[in-house]
């Protein structure tokens, strides 16, 4: 398994944990530079993520790195061929941006794909793709969702969450069937809070990580470890993307990963939405 830099963080205030605002560019170079330096290959991105889609090609700047990035979420067209030629449009601004570092471009919308449109929306976009030599996948929020996109549609790569609490990706076979990059694996960061103040702030999780924080002390592991100890037990899955804030966050991150050895934990996966899909938190204020 891979590790992907996600650069969520470089342009939007992202995660329960974070700082609330997008990491400054400078900091943000420096980053990059590590993670290149310690064997990070791949960007993930997005032209939803703030500004970073169009900044991101200079704060790599000579560094070896490819980009994944994700067409914006479709406008309501009523053509179809309308919002297929609106996505390839999206799609060259992508390419624009970024340059030949672009090798994997997402739908960052799945549900874009579904309705009764889906199919010749999928088929359409991916021609224009294949001209360009970009592979194309699908980001979902559940894996029965890209199981039935895998079914109908051929799709043959997909971002799904992914962790320790989140564990359907495992459960549901999915990465057998196709190319799986997990996203989320420290759930935005809520399984390396303080438990005290993850709970206040969602109070829903109470038991859920009462069992989390609970496994790390029985197996005498500091969280970062733990997380990724148990997502590279999640068989056949290709790339675990992550975000950091900070140059001390990626050097703790690239030491965690490489120390983490896999360890599976079915027992304390959790099948609550209310705690695993950040959509559905109910955030305490």
């Amino acid at each position: 398994m891979q590790l992907i830099l996600g650069t969520a963080q470089f342009g939007l205030g992202y995660g329960i944990a974070g700082a609330g605002a997008p990491v400054e560019p400078t900091q943000a170079t420096e980053i990059l530079r590590f993670a290149s330096a310690n064997g990070i290959k791949m960007l993930d991105t997005a032209a939803a993520y703030g500004d970073i889609e169009a900044r991101l090609a200079a704060l790599c700047n000579e560094l070896p790195l490819s980009v994944i990035s994700k067409l914006p979420p479709a406008p309501a067209l009523p053509d179809t061929k309308a919002l297929i030629d609106w996505f390839t449009e999206q799609g060259e601004l992508s390419m624009t941006r970024l340059g030949g570092r672009l090798k994997n471009l997402l739908f960052h919308r799945d549900q874009d794909l579904v309705g009764t449109r889906g199919e010749a929306v999928w088929q359409g976009v991916k021609r224009w793709a294949d001209t360009r030599d970009l592979r194309l996948g699908v980001s979902c929020y559940d894996p029965t969702t890209a199981l039935e996109l895998q079914h109908r549609l051929g799709v043959t790569l997909f971002q799904l969450p992914g962790n320790a609490l989140d564990q359907r990706v495992v459960q549901s076979g999915i990465a057998k069937r196709a190319e799986i990059h997990l996203r989320s694996p420290f759930l935005q960061g809520l399984l390396l809070m303080d438990p005290k103040v993850a709970i206040q702030r969602l109070p829903a999780s109470q038991i859920a990580l009462g069992r989390w924080h609970e496994w790390c002390r029985i197996h005498r592991v500091s969280g970062l470890t733990a997380a990724f100890a148990i997502v590279k037990s999640f068989a056949h899955v290709k790339a675990c993307v992550l975000g950091v804030e900070r140059l001390d966050q990626v050097m703790q991150v690239c030491t965690a990963w490489e120390a983490a050895n896999a360890i599976s934990a079915p027992e304390i996966s959790c099948n609550d939405i209310s705690v695993i899909d950040p959509r559905s938190w109910k955030i305490a204020s």
